[in-house]
């Protein structure tokens, strides 16, 4: 249970980094 909650809160993180990381390419290509 332990294992899967850091997981999910990799693949969070991750997501909101790529999220990120697209919404500045957006704002400045």
């Amino acid at each position: 249970m332990e294992m899967r909650k850091i997981g999910k809160t990799d693949i969070q993180a991750a997501v909101l980094n790529c999220y990120k990381k697209s919404n500045e390419k957006r704002i400045r290509p």
